[in-house]
């Protein structure tokens, strides 16, 4: 299952929000990697288990659950969110990448892929 959704950051015909820059966005979107507990219902904790480069292995505590994903940087352009498949989670991906359309409309693009969970059934 695919889908995608833009989230509007600058309003350039709005003058009483203050536009945020690229850097700025990019830096909000470092402390969702690093602190993702306000961005993510339900989890209790995130543990990074290893960091390499522009990598990062997390282990995210939903409490009955325990996933791990994989966090790819791409500096100031977009972050992957790539979930390990487990008994847990059959994986899937989360991609949000700046987009700017035109000079001052930084947009967010959220692309998710998501894989289903097959049952397999034994043969009698």
């Amino acid at each position: 299952m695919n889908f995608e959704h833009l989230l509007q950051i600058n309003d350039p015909e709005n003058p009483l929000v203050a536009p945020l820059t690229r850097l700025e966005l990019w830096q909000g979107m470092l402390h969702r990697v690093e602190n993702p507990i306000p961005f993510l219902p339900g989890l209790e904790g995130c543990t990074i288990l290893e960091r390499s480069g522009n990598e990062l292995l997390r282990e995210l505590d939903f409490g009955p659950a325990v996933i791990q994903d994989r966090v790819t940087l791409t500096e100031l352009h977009s972050v992957s969110f790539t979930i390990v498949p487990s008994e847990a989670h059959a994986g899937g991906r989360l991609t949000i990448t700046i987009e700017d359309p035109v000079p001052s409309a930084l947009l967010l693009l959220f692309a998710y892929e998501k894989k289903l969970l097959s049952k397999q059934s034994s043969s009698t």
